[in-house]
C-alpha cells in the first residue's frame, strides 16, 4: 500500500481547471453523487452538513464548500487545534516533568520525612515510567517513607467534576479527567487469562492498586466468547473492592479489560503507593494530598515523552484526557520552565554531587546519585505564578489563533481541548484555515505524522474495509470526531493526480453519527481527484 506523501506544494491552477471540467468534480453549490445518497439513505438532510474541500495551498480556490462558514460542534477534530496550538508554541521537543522531592534527609535508606510527588502536567505518566522511576530512587538506595506520601497536583486548578457527567459512563476511560499529576490515565486493566486444567481464570490488575482487593481467580464457563464483560457480571462500583457474580468463557483466551478507577481522587494514590510497595518500599503515613514545601529536597526530575510523541496519541488514538492535559499545559502561566526545568546544581556540605542519565523505556531520567539530597529553590518550581485553568488555555488558544491562524470570523470556541463537549464550536472554513496554517510550519511533519492513516491505522483503520474508499485508503491522513449528535473529519488528501487537497467535513444532527459513510466519501472524492 502507498501510504500518503506530503510532496512540495505549489500552485496548481491548471490541474484544477482540468478538474472543475471532468465529471469527477462536484461544484462548489453540489454534493457528488454518492455523498448525497448515503445523506439521504440514513436521513441526514445537506443544512446540517458543513464541509470544504481545496488545495492546501491558501491562495487556491475551494474544489467543494458547502456551508463552510457555518460553526458547528466538531468533536473530537477539535484536537487539531489543540495539538496544532501546542505545537507552534511550546515546539515538539516540549517536555513535562514529574518531581520526587523529600521534606527531610535521607539515611540509611530512611527518609525521615515526606516524599512529595510533584506532578507538571505529563499526559502520559503511565505504569511503566512510574515504575522506571521508583527503580531509580529505589536503586539509589531509598527504602522506607518514614512521613507521608503527598501529591501535588497544584499546576493546573480545575473545578471537581463528576466523569459520568457527560454521558453517564463513568467507568470508560474516554471520560477521565485531568489532573496535574494525572497517574496512568486514572485507569485500571483487568487481565484474564483461562487456566482450562483447573477450570478458572487467572485475575491480574494493573498497575497494583494499595488497598484494593481483586479475586484472583474467576470460574470458566463453556461457549462462545461473545460479550464476555456481560458475562462476566463485574461489580466495579466500590472503591476498595472488586466482584464477579459471573464466568468467563474459555473460548475467549487472554482478554483485558480497561476501566477508570470508581473513585478517581483516590487513583493517584493507591496508585504510587502499590507501585512503590511492589518495588520492596515501604511507607509509614498515610496518604494526602497538598503542595511542595519550599525548602523540599529534590530526589529525580523524570521527564515525560516529547510533545511529538504524545500529540500521536492525542490524534490518532483521540485520547481525550491527554488532549486536555495538553490545552491545560497552554494555560500555564510561564509552560516554558516546564520543558526546560532540569534542577540545581546540587550540592551536600559545598561539595558538588554527580548526576548521570539512564535511558529508559525511551526517556533520559536524570538520577541524582546519593547523597545528592539538595533544596530545590523556590524560583525553580516548575510553575510560578498562577496555576493552568481551562479559560487561561483558551485565552491563549484565541491569541495563537487570531494572531498566526485565521480571522475573527472563524475563531473557534474550544471547551476543554478534547471535543468531549457540547459546546465547542469551528467552522470548516476554520479547519480548513488551520489545516493550511499548520502545511507552512516548520514543525507540519509532527503535526501531519499525527494523524491517522485511513484504512491502516488510528481511529480511520478500519475505513474502507468495504472497498467503499480505495482511493483514499492509505492516501489520507485525518482526524476523526464522534458524539450523540456529532460526526466529523478532517485532514489532509493526496488525489490521483499527485495534488494535495485540505479537507473539513462535520455533520450536527441527531442521527449524524450515521453519516460517517457519506463523510468518507467526501474523503474518497477528494482522493479521486
Amino acid at each position: 500500500m502507498n501510504h500518503i506523501k506530503f510532496a512540495s506544494l505549489y500552485p496548481l491552477a491548471s490541474g484544477l481547471l482540468a478538474c472543475a471540467l471532468s465529471a469527477g468534480c462536484a461544484t462548489a453549490g453540489g454534493l457528488p453523487d454518492a455523498v448525497q445518497s448515503r445523506l439521504h439513505k440514513v436521513g441526514v438532510p445537506t443544512e446540517a452538513l458543513s464541509v470544504v474541500i481545496a488545495p492546501v495551498q491558501a491562495d487556491l480556490p475551494a474544489l467543494l464548500s458547502i456551508n463552510a462558514g457555518q460553526p458547528r460542534n466538531p468533536a473530537s477534530v477539535a484536537k487539531l487545534i489543540t495539538t496544532a496550538a501546542a505545537l507552534d508554541t511550546l515546539g515538539p521537543d516540549f517536555v513535562w516533568h514529574t518531581n520526587f522531592y523529600a521534606t527531610g534527609n535521607v539515611q540509611a535508606g530512611l527518609l525521615l520525612g515526606d516524599m512529595v510527588i510533584q506532578g507538571g502536567g505529563d499526559p502520559k505518566f503511565v505504569v511503566e515510567r512510574i515504575t522506571a522511576a521508583m527503580q531509580i530512587l529505589r536503586a539509589q538506595g531509598l527504602k522506607n517513607i518514614m512521613g507521608d506520601l503527598v501529591l501535588d497536583s497544584s499546576a493546573f486548578s480545575i473545578p471537581a467534576t463528576d466523569p459520568g457527567s457527560f454521558d453517564g459512563e463513568v467507568l470508560r476511560p474516554y471520560n477521565v479527567q485531568p489532573d496535574a499529576l494525572l497517574v496512568n490515565f486514572k485507569s485500571v486493566v483487568l487481565k484474564f487469562d483461562p487456566q482450562t486444567t483447573s477450570g478458572v481464570a487467572t485475575v491480574t490488575v494493573e498497575p497494583p492498586m494499595a488497598g484494593l482487593k481483586v479475586p484472583r481467580t474467576v470460574r470458566l464457563v463453556k461457549g462462545r466468547c461473545g460479550d464476555w464483560r456481560a458475562k462476566l457480571g463485574g461489580d466495579l462500583d466500590q472503591a476498595s473492592v472488586f466482584r464477579f457474580n459471573g464466568r468467563f468463557p474459555k473460548s475467549c483466551g487472554q482478554q483485558e479489560w480497561p476501566v477508570a478507577y470508581i473513585a478517581p481522587d483516590q487513583y493517584a494514590g493507591k496508585a504510587l503507593m502499590g507501585i512503590w510497595q511492589s518495588l520492596g518500599g515501604t511507607v509509614t503515613g498515610k496518604v494526602r494530598t497538598g503542595t511542595t514545601p519550599t525548602n523540599a529536597k529534590l530526589l529525580l526530575s523524570s521527564p515525560s515523552l516529547p510533545l511529538r510523541d504524545i500529540i500521536a496519541d492525542v490524534n490518532k488514538f483521540s485520547n481525550n484526557v491527554m488532549a486536555q492535559q495538553v490545552f491545560l499545559t497552554l494555560g500555564l502561566s510561564n509552560p516554558s520552565q516546564l520543558a526546560t526545568f532540569e534542577g540545581p546544581a546540587l550540592h551536600t556540605n559545598n561539595v558538588a554531587t554527580t548526576r548521570t542519565t539512564s535511558t529508559l523505556l525511551g526517556s533520559a531520567f536524570e538520577a541524582i546519585l546519593p547523597p545528592a539530597f539538595a533544596a530545590l529553590p523556590p524560583s525553580q518550581v516548575p510553575w510560578t505564578t498562577q496555576p493552568a485553568t481551562f479559560s487561561a488555555a483558551r485565552t491563549k488558544v484565541t491569541q495563537w489563533w487570531l494572531s498566526k491562524v485565521g480571522t475573527l470570523a472563524d475563531v473557534p470556541w474550544v471547551d476543554n481541548g478534547s471535543g468531549l463537549s457540547r459546546d465547542g464550536r469551528i467552522s470548516a472554513n476554520g479547519l480548513v484555515a488551520l489545516l493550511r496554517h499548520e502545511a507552512n510550519q516548520p514543525n507540519f511533519s509532527d503535526f501531519f505524522d499525527s494523524l491517522g492513516i485511513a484504512g491502516v491505522d488510528g481511529t480511520v483503520s478500519r475505513m474502507g474495509r468495504d472497498g467503499s474508499t480505495p482511493f483514499a485508503s492509505g492516501n489520507a491522513r485525518l482526524k476523526t470526531g464522534t458524539l450523540k449528535d456529532v460526526t466529523a473529519v478532517a485532514g489532509y488528501v493526496t488525489g490521483r493526480s499527485g495534488r494535495q487537497y485540505v479537507l473539513a467535513a462535520l455533520v450536527n444532527h441527531e442521527d449524524a453519527p450515521k453519516a460517517r459513510a457519506a463523510l468518507y466519501q467526501l474523503v474518497e472524492w477528494a482522493a479521486n481527484q
